[in-house]
């Protein structure tokens, strides 16, 4: 068996191929992207990346999925450390770090025109990835709103006829409430992926001086926090 037929047997090929695509991507730009290009980087024949990712789209879509993956990841672990601070605007810089970090990967992760949007795996990690923002939005607005049932069940409590009532009309707009959720959150991942792209292409940094990306991100984000939620409520719910 060749070193090469090894590599691949072991599975070894497809993160050789990914990190090839890295490698292009950062150097040359997306389109300079080909298998037979990443192959030659990657030190393996054109047939057997041929075999596993199919054409170039199968190959970057494998990129972007492990792109997504990544960012779920480090969305995750910088909601897990978050202490005081307001976990949205945690994820949100997260976000903008993880853009500056990984910039070759954020160049391919959700662009339609080098993917396949129906790919099974990549679009589990893509919203795998949003998932994140979306359940700590939700869980962000039910601390709030279990406060303010406590608030409320502090001053005297309610009749049983009032919390009947109450009940059913939570029931009535639990979609209209969770599509209020979705909104919101869709709203905060558009605000932090234009950070993201206006920094990255240069368009933003000299118009912020003096701060970081991740300074300039958490103070436009609490600047336009209020726009961004007000669909979905009191824009004090998602702080």
């Amino acid at each position: 068996m060749s070193a090469e037929q090894g590599r691949y047997h072991h599975g070894d090929l497809p993160a050789a191929m990914l990190s090839a695509v890295r490698e292009i991507v950062r150097e040359q730009g997306i389109n300079a992207v080909t298998l037979r290009a990443a192959a030659r980087r990657a030190g393996v024949s054109h047939a057997a990346p041929a075999h596993h990712f199919g054409d170039k789209v199968g190959l970057l879509t494998a990129f972007a999925t492990e792109g997504c993956e990544m960012l779920r990841a480090r969305l995750l672990a910088a909601r897990d450390a978050a202490d005081s601070e307001p976990a949205l605007l945690v994820i949100g810089t997260a976000y903008v770090r993880f853009a500056l970090d990984e910039p070759e990967h954020f160049a391919v992760m959700f662009r339609a025109d080098y993917t396949r949007r129906d790919d099974p795996t990549y679009r589990e990690a893509r919203e795998g990835a949003f998932a994140v923002l979306l359940d700590t939005v939700r869980e962000v607005r039910e601390g709030r709103e279990a406060g303010c049932a406590a608030g409320e069940d502090g001053e005297g409590g309610r009749e049983g006829k009032q919390d009947a009532e109450k009940d059913a009309e939570k029931d009535a707009e639990k979609d209209t409430d969770e599509d209020a959720l979705l909104c919101a959150a869709t709203g905060a991942w558009s605000l932090v992926h234009g950070i993201a792209t206006l920094w990255l292409d240069g368009n933003l940094d000299a118009r912020i001086t003096d701060q970081s990306a991740e300074d300039a991100a958490a103070s436009l984000m609490t600047t336009l926090t209020g726009t961004v939620f007000e669909a979905a409520g009191d824009a004090s719910t998602y702080q």
